[in-house]
């Protein structure tokens, strides 16, 4: 699912939806109810990540809950997500300054630590993030 915006950040929150989605499912043992009932504040660790961006539609939140749910709904593998979340940072390179993305890198981490806590799989999927980020030169 791939919808494009005439509001770049309202495209960047949706890719960050994919990248909350693949770092959740990267545990594919989590159960689903756990999921549900975490999700909200899940996506909460995003909040405050925008103090240096000039988001124009302050709904660009809810766009990470709605393509979490889609992604959710079809049970869509977290590689799947890792990698639209991996094409939205080639196809846009301009986009992602180097602030921007140790904030990315950071708040990923946090999401992780906070699903998965302290463990190799956690640095693994901040590792991942870290090469993803790295490839894409402004």
């Amino acid at each position: 699912m791939t919808v494009y915006s005439s509001n770049p950040w309202i495209d960047f929150y949706r890719n960050i939806g994919y990248l909350t989605y693949a770092i959740v499912r990267t545990d594919p043992d989590m159960p689903v109810q756990k999921i549900k009932v975490i999700k909200r504040d899940l996506i909460k660790v995003w909040h405050g990540m925008d103090n240096n961006m000039e988001i124009v539609d302050p709904d660009a939140y809810s766009q990470i809950e709605f393509i979490f749910n889609w992604l959710f709904s079809y049970q869509l593998s977290a590689r799947y997500a890792f990698d639209a979340f991996s094409d939205y940072v080639q196809k846009h390179p301009g986009l992602l300054t180097e602030g921007l993305k140790q904030q990315i890198i950071q708040h990923a981490e946090a999401l992780a630590v906070k699903v998965h806590g302290h463990s190799p799989l956690t640095e693994q999927i901040v590792s991942d993030l870290a090469t993803a980020l790295e490839d894409n030169k402004v």
